[in-house]
């Protein structure tokens, strides 16, 4: 239906003249009129009729006139998206991070992409990458940044070394590196329990069975327990200085670097905004 056939019958029905619709519309009275009549034969109905008092609706375009009103409004919240969808400047980006990569990593493309586009907000939500595999799947997120994610393409940004959070006093501290080995029975602070985090997946694959004295969502109150004293935490260096929570970083030893990347569903899935912000990555990781 030709939306500006209805703007033309709303604007009649609202002004109650065919001068005043076009004046409303930047038409000429017989050019509203031809609109109007365009959209009586498309309906099969007559919509409007000239009284002394004006131009009224029919019982038919009366009836009709409150989901036109709505068509038309849906067809402009239609144009507004395609809008977005089609501007890098605007919109919103929904971006998947795995948790240690937010704060430090990504922060200054963010800041960086926020200077280049002001109109666009970035949403961020965390987790680890089965999460960020899932929410991708369920469209919740537009685009992940975190381990590679089976069975789809994953750009490489960098690498990141395994490292273990230590108490400064802890005997650890002095040790040039640790192994997971050394993390067998003893005590751990553990971050994001139960969800598939790469470090978890690194222990069960030794078959290192730690004593979990505390789990927590965030890294920065990982950190604070570490310094607390009450136990030891594996991450990577990418989670952030340490220093200020009375703990300390201890390399890993035979442990591969965890390598991160932006993995999202393709490149025709993506709005303007979206492809921008991956291109700023990929920038960043160059």
């Amino acid at each position: 239906m030709d939306e500006t056939r209805v703007e033309a019958f709303l604007q009649a029905v609202s002004t109650g003249s065919f001068s005043a619709a076009a004046r409303a519309m930047g038409y000429t009275p017989a050019g509203v009129l031809r609109l109007v009549d365009a959209l009586e034969s498309e309906l099969g109905v007559t919509l409007l009729e000239r009284t002394s008092r004006g131009v009224v609706p029919t019982k038919a375009g009366e009836a009709l006139v409150p989901d036109l009103r709505e068509l038309a409004v849906l067809s402009g919240r239609v144009k507004g998206l395609a809008a977005e969808i089609a501007s890098p400047d605007r919109g919103t980006v929904r971006l998947g991070s795995a948790r240690s990569l937010a704060a430090h990593w990504l922060a200054p493309a963010i800041a960086r992409f926020g200077d280049r586009h002001p109109g666009v907000t970035v949403q961020l939500r965390e987790g680890a990458t089965p999460e960020l595999a899932r929410w991708l799947t369920a469209r919740e997120v537009d685009v992940c940044v975190g381990g590679p994610q089976q069975g789809r393409s994953w750009t490489y940004l960098g690498e990141s070394r395994y490292v273990a959070l230590v108490p400064r006093e802890h005997p650890f501290a002095r040790r040039p590196f640790l192994h997971l080995s050394d993390f067998d029975r003893e005590p751990l602070v553990q971050i994001r329990p139960g969800r598939g985090t790469d470090t978890a997946l690194l222990m069960a694959e030794e078959g290192v069975e730690p004593d979990v004295r505390f789990s927590t969502a965030d890294v920065e109150t990982a950190k604070a327990m570490v310094g607390a004293g009450i136990g030891i935490c594996l991450t990577i260096d990418l989670a952030g200085p340490v220093e200020a929570f009375g703990a300390v970083m201890v390399p890993m030893a035979a442990i591969d670097p965890f390598r991160f990347g932006v993995v999202h569903r393709g490149e025709g899935s993506l709005s303007a905004a979206t492809t921008a912000f991956v291109e700023e990555l990929v920038s960043l990781g160059a």
